[in-house]
């Protein structure tokens, strides 16, 4: 800038003298004040220190234009600081990462399931480099492109404080805070959700445990999802490490706060102990002691639940595990999960939420929701709460119409009390245990009740939907399994429940017909209730090998390849495709199996819980699947479930010897396979 503060403390000092310098003086004081009312960070430092003093170039990939990649995301707001220091929002911050938006040449890839368009998601590609250089990937090479931040030095919990408006109703984070959970009776924390305001805040929950080892990727992700969904939105957001203390008589957590402290020190990374709440098993024995299970397999919700009891400054509870990955901007796609699940309306949500959107078969998101309503003709299976005795009071829609005189009004604009990852499926229609281990588990009732799941056991829950549970598992103790529990509750309250149509690939890729007929089970009107009945979930012991590994899934076999890809020298280390026996694509060629049930599933106009089934797994080989009735006509599929060939997946891309990822959330990645 023009503006020379020595000399202008000459002339303050009289070495030019006279009416000219006074004048002078005056004007340079009044354009400086202008000056810094007007770009009050003008005087200050350069707030990045770059190696040999010169600056890096900001990525530029092919052809993007630089512009582009330095433009501040309208999302962001002001002051917030990043892990090295200075302002978030800076256009030029090296604390977030830089997406490439377009490839030359390549389109960008359609997903399998979901949409991007849809769900109003951000259409950029990443290199591994691309998403992780901020936070820390390779910080240790001469080539890193940023300035070192000193992790070590990094207070996350501070830094999450230092976004939140500072109006008197605001709550803190964890930094410097002591620790809230305490057993039942012990100076109990007595709410009324009535009384709760809404903040518009929510958190997000990692669960993780205190003998978890913390990868390089593990810190980086972590790292990631507090920059862009804690710090990037001003406190929208804030993260925090449920960590479950593997330790026998662990109880004195909650009893003595030094002690408590110690345990986080040696059960987390220095960096991120001011945002972890740590728990022992015996908090849950002292709160659910009706309940009689506390074991994560079976209960993974209560913690959450007590965690929404004792931090109830929040609206909304995301729960993730360690091993879910944002291979692009969290922040960004968490703000589109929010505003997609407000969007959608009340009615038809729970016959919307059981199918599994295939963009290809069922068109716009909103042709398939009309397709829906037209074979329903207005009506809804559930439209208001389903009735259970143990739930005499719901909490949530209580609709005084009928279904077909609302025209879509009830609940459109108001939050999701429950966002899934995953369709929802009903108990009932498993055909038998394998199918579902915990099919049968249900226990406090006083007659059968219908139940509802989503798996993996990740998802979003509304502070009064984890309250209600918590109050019927201390109460009364009933209890369903863990990926049973919040959509189980959900429609026993009467509550909005939505499936996310986040985009979710599968590779090798199938036969859009065929994935629709085994998720779905046909066409959206071959079901006069509305409600997908396909034989992948509910007759998944049979007809599984009819899938292939997606992004998105309770176990995957693609998530790691794709990570392998994506890093850079990093290749997977399945057999080349050369060394396959029968065919080019890697595979073995294998007759398909279960062909005949297939075709009866698709020509019979019964529920599928009611399609009689002679298979059997005493059939199975020890490669696969045997054959039930074999077709003339042979499909390559893996020799063993779940294989990947070796080749770059169609929905990545490469260019120039870098390999791109689209925006995705996956799971799972094992980087860390500890018990």
């Amino acid at each position: 800038m023009g503006y020379d503060f020595e000399r202008t403390m000459n002339y303050r000092q009289g070495r030019r003298g006279g009416r000219t310098t006074w004048t002078l003086a005056c004007c340079l004081t009044i354009f400086l004040g202008l000056l810094l009312l007007f770009q009050p960070t003008a005087l200050l430092p350069s707030p990045f220190h770059f190696k040999h003093g010169v600056a890096p170039p900001l990525p530029v990939y092919h052809d993007e234009p630089p512009r582009v990649l330095r433009t501040r995301p309208a999302s962001l707001k002001p002051f917030c600081v990043g892990p090295r220091g200075y302002r978030i929002d800076d256009p030029e911050t090296q604390d977030l990462p830089y997406p490439t938006y377009n490839l030359s040449g390549i389109d960008y890839p359609e997903p399998t399931y979901g949409s991007y368009t849809e769900l109003g998601l951000e259409q950029s590609w990443m290199t591994f480099s691309q998403r992780y250089h901020p936070y820390g990937y390779r910080e240790n090479e001469d080539s890193y492109p940023l300035s070192k931040a000193e992790w070590s030095s990094v207070n996350w919990g501070r830094l999450q404080d230092q976004c939140l408006d500072s109006s008197p109703d605001s709550f803190t984070a964890q930094a410097d805070a002591p620790p809230r959970f305490r057993f039942m009776g012990d100076g109990d924390l007595q709410l009324n959700r009535t009384e709760l305001k809404s903040t518009g805040r929510q958190a997000i929950v990692l669960r993780t445990w205190s003998t978890y080892k913390y990868t390089d990727e593990d810190l980086w992700n972590v790292r990631a999802l507090i920059t862009e969904a804690a710090l990037a939105t001003k406190g929208q957001y804030t993260v925090f490490l449920l960590v479950d203390f593997k330790h026998e008589t662990g109880s004195f957590i909650h009893e003595n706060d030094a002690l408590y402290h110690e345990a986080i020190r040696d059960a987390v990374p220095e960096e991120f102990r001011d945002i972890a709440v740590l728990f022992h098993s015996s908090l849950q024995v002292s709160w659910y002691e009706k309940v009689n299970e506390v074991r994560p397999i079976w209960q993974i919700m209560q913690p959450l639940q007590l965690f929404a009891y004792f931090y109830p400054e929040f609206d909304q509870y995301w729960q993730l595990e360690m091993d879910a990955r944002f291979t692009s901007n969290a922040g960004k796609m968490l703000q589109a999960f929010d505003q997609f699940g407000a969007k959608v309306p009340y009615k038809q949500s729970r016959e919307r939420a059981s199918w599994t959107y295939i963009p290809a078969v069922h068109g716009t998101y909103q042709e398939f929701s009309e397709a829906i309503n037209a074979t329903m003709e207005g009506k809804a299976t559930v439209w208001g709460p389903v009735p259970i005795h143990e739930v005499p009071n719901p909490i949530g829609y209580v609709p005084n119409m009928d279904a077909t005189d609302d025209n879509f009004k009830l609940g459109a604009g108001e939050p999701a009390d429950l966002l899934m990852l995953s369709p929802l499926f009903e108990v009932k229609r498993f055909k038998k245990y394998e199918d579902w281990v915990f099919k049968d588990w249900v226990l406090g009732f006083t007659t059968s009740v219908p139940r509802f799941l989503s798996a993996p056991a990740q998802a979003r829950a509304s502070r009064r939907l984890l309250h209600a549970i918590h109050e019927s598992q201390h109460e009364i103790g009933i209890r369903v399994p863990s990926e049973a529990t919040l959509p189980s509750w959900a429609l026993w309250h009467g509550l909005k429940v939505v499936q996310l149509p986040h985009p979710n690939f599968q590779w090798p890729t199938r036969s859009i017909r065929e994935l629709n007929m085994i998720h779905n089970g046909g066409k959206l009107d071959r079901f006069k209730d509305g409600i997908a009945n396909g034989a992948a979930p509910y007759m998944k012991s049979i007809i599984e090998f009819y899938e292939r590994p997606r992004t998105w899934e309770w176990q995957s076999s693609l998530v790691d390849p794709v990570f392998n890809h994506w890093i850079e020298g990093d290749k997977p280390k399945t057999p080349a495709a050369a060394d396959a026996p029968d065919n080019e694509t890697g595979y073995e060629t294998v007759e398909d199996s279960s062909d005949e049930l297939l075709h009866k599933i698709g020509d019979s106009d019964k529920p599928l819980h009611e399609i009689e089934d002679h298979s059997s797994t005493d059939r199975f080989t020890a490669n696969g699947k045997g054959s039930a009735s074999p077709q003339p006509q042979k499909r390559g599929r893996p020799a063993a479930l779940g294989d990947v060939p070796p080749e770059l997946p169609s929905f990545m891309a490469e260019v120039d010897g870098q390999v791109f990822c689209p925006g995705l959330l996956i799971h799972p990645r094992k980087t860390n396979q500890n018990p």
